[in-house]
């Protein structure tokens, strides 16, 4: 099944914006979703990884609605869903 990604992080002093579809199997999670992607030679670096590991997480939306990370990230995905990583940005 086919899920659409949209990925909107600083990491270190980069922004990152990229938007792709990517095919996983029925039953696929969040997490696995964001583990195939960083399997996959796609990006050089495993930015999920990344992204997820960083002191202030990233908002998630699944279609959305925003996904409690990492509490949630065992969410189910469904054929046409959209996932959209942002990382929290601060100013003034």
């Amino acid at each position: 099944m086919k899920i659409s990604v949209k990925l909107m992080v600083m990491l270190g002093t980069r922004m990152v914006n990229e938007s792709f579809e990517e095919e996983v199997a029925e039953g696929t999670t969040l997490e696995k979703l964001f583990q195939q992607v960083d399997g996959s030679k796609r990006f050089k670096k495993k930015y999920f990884k990344e992204i997820l590991a960083a002191p202030r997480p990233p908002v998630v939306l699944l279609n959305g609605n925003r996904v409690e990370v990492p509490e949630e990230l065992g969410e189910k995905l469904n054929e046409g869903d959209e996932v959209s990583v942002v990382s929290p940005i601060a100013g003034g």
